[in-house]
């Protein structure tokens, strides 16, 4: 009666355990079945696994038909229905419990399902039942033969009878019945084993496949952060002329490649020139398309009266790029964004409007969120035409505050000889006088620059003078007006030819002001560099007279060589 009631007690929690772990993998089982029950006859029972469980109804499942489409096995569709999620699944998938018995191939899908479970329990069962009998028949080998003995003599003094063999048949069949109860709950605690292990297995898979999600989530978001601040780094360095090459080493590789649209209304080598496009390589030629940017922008609204005014001021047209907030998409190792360009300040300075341009930027990285490539797309001809509008204006801003004065050092009128002279050279009428500009002619001009040789030799109304490009800066040609606007008597291969050009020397003396003194000090610098450069120069007319005219350099190729050979000087 004691052991009836302890085996229901045992077998009462084997079956509350079992629940609990079939609904912690996501399974509905009836706790009024026993996991392989006696059968309504009692038999002797094989250890086999086939006979383990056999037409136990123990587990309800859903039908096949209502499975996700992912899953094709009982387990993973009631961990699916359970909400187990995909961590459990997976984990089933990839062989999480092991055990004999059951064939976990690498690579393939192989679903773990009830059966297979069932059979490594029996599997497990059967080896240390068959450990054990091992140990026992090694160990008492002589007692059983006594005991066997014994009973043969117990048997052969008996009376006999049919009586006898009954009794001997009804003990038999409880023996057989305690051994397969035990040998139930030996299978029944192996399979809840089984379980406990799966569900610590698929619990620290899903835990590691988590921290694993929010460890890659944490290093997308930290690389798509840098790579963000080093694209609009690039876009508003670019915009202010940044010549530091150390700070481009930051967000830029040292073989940055960089393809945009030919702009005739910029400086570049004819060599960058691929196709219908250029192609910028290294920092360093990165710095001078940087460079001839910033002097493209400076000079809108060039030759205008009022520009010309605002410029001697030491005011000069600044403009800024526009990139939305979220506008930057990001995908792998490349970006692209949509931009704007527009002008800030040059109507105030004497441009007939401002200037703006879409486009688009295709942007490559490195492993180390460094940009690697960046493809301008725009319409250059399309803003050469606004950078012609803008330079044939009349100026909208105020007037100059002292404008008589502006252009003469000391005082002097600025309609002397010689600002006059520089004016009908291409300097633009002298400051303050209220003209127009000359429209057309002067502006295509200063809008569209030489980047050759043979170009700055050609004809212009622009007085200019090419010099080479090492120093002293010997001059090799210059323009008639050229020559009378820096008071010079001779012109063309006159006394200019052959000498150094006065107007790229350092001064002797030094600069008047600490502000000349840092525009002149960054003019030469890059002067050296080869890249170009403009600032406020003073002139002495061939009466004396002093004026002020604004002096651009140019880097000029020889055909499509890529060393700059000479510099195109202009004064506007």
């Amino acid at each position: 009666m004691f052991s009836t009631l302890e085996t229901l007690h045992k077998s009462s929690h084997e079956d509350l355990a079992e629940m609990a772990l079939l609904n912690a993998i996501g399974l509905d089982p009836q706790p009024n079945h026993r996991l392989g029950g006696a059968d309504p006859e009692p038999r002797a029972k094989s250890l086999s696994h086939h006979d383990f469980g056999r037409k136990s109804p123990m587990m309800q499942l859903a039908p096949p038909s209502s499975f996700p489409r992912q899953f094709s096995e009982p387990v993973l569709s009631g961990m699916a229905q359970k909400g187990g999620g995909p961590g459990l699944a997976s984990g089933l998938a990839s062989g999480a419990v092991g055990g004999a018995g059951v064939p976990q191939p690498r690579g393939s899908m192989a679903f773990l399902t009830h059966e297979q479970l069932r059979e490594a329990a029996a599997e497990e069962v059967r080896a240390q039942l068959e450990a054990k009998k091992m140990c026992g028949e090694k160990k008492g080998a002589g007692d059983d033969g006594d005991a066997a003995g014994g009973k043969k003599r117990k048997g052969g003094g008996g009376g006999g009878g049919g009586g006898g063999e009954k009794k001997d048949t009804k003990g038999a069949d409880k023996d057989r019945s305690r051994e397969h109860a035990r040998l139930t709950r030996l299978r029944k605690k192996a399979y809840v084993a089984k379980l406990s292990q799966l569900v610590m297995d698929l619990t620290a898979q899903r835990e590691q496949q988590e921290r694993e999600a929010a460890h890659a989530a944490a290093v997308k978001r930290e690389r798509d952060f840098l790579r963000t601040a080093a694209v609009r780094s690039m876009f508003a360095w670019r915009c202010a002329g940044e010549c530091d090459l150390d700070r481009w080493r930051t967000v830029l590789d040292e073989d940055f490649v960089c393809t945009l649209p030919i702009t005739p209304f910029r400086t570049f080598k004819q060599s960058e020139i691929s196709g219908a496009t250029r192609s910028v390589r290294g920092l360093n030629a990165l710095v001078a398309d940087v460079k001839s940017l910033q002097l493209c922008i400076e000079f809108i609204g060039a030759p205008a009266p009022w520009w010309k005014a605002a410029r001697l001021r030491g005011e000069k047209v600044t403009a800024h790029f526009t990139l939305g907030h979220d506008e930057i998409v990001l995908s792998g190792d490349t970006a692209m964004a949509p931009w704007l360009f527009t002008t800030t300040n040059a109507v105030s300075l004497g441009a007939e409007a401002e200037c703006a341009l879409n486009g688009m930027v295709r942007i490559a990285f490195t492993n180390q969120n460094k940009l690697r490539s960046a493809e301008w797309v725009f319409d250059s001809m399309t803003f050469m035409q606004q950078l012609l509008c803008a330079a044939n204006g009349n100026g909208q801003g105020p007037a100059p505050s002292g404008a008589s004065g502006a252009s003469g050092a000391g005082g002097g009128s600025s309609s002397s000889s010689a600002s006059s002279s520089a004016g009908g050279a291409g300097g633009g009428p002298s400051v303050g006088s209220g003209h127009r500009a000359a429209p057309g002619r002067v502006g295509n001009d200063v809008v569209v620059v030489a980047t050759t040789v043979q170009m700055a030799c050609g004809n212009s109304t622009l007085a200019r003078a090419v010099v080479h490009a090492a120093p002293p800066f010997v001059c090799v040609h210059a323009a008639p007006s050229w020559a009378a606007a820096v008071g010079s008597p001779g012109a063309g291969h006159g006394p200019l030819t052959g000498r150094p050009l006065s107007l790229l020397q350092p001064p002797a003396g030094g600069a008047s002001g600490p502000g000349e003194a840092s525009e002149a000090a960054r003019f030469f610098r890059e002067l050296h560099a080869g890249r170009p450069a403009s600032m406020v120069v003073t002139l002495k007319a061939s009466d004396g007279k002093l004026t002020q005219s604004v002096l651009r350099v140019l880097p000029l190729t020889s055909n499509n060589s890529s060393e700059i050979s000479h510099f195109l000087a202009e004064l506007i």
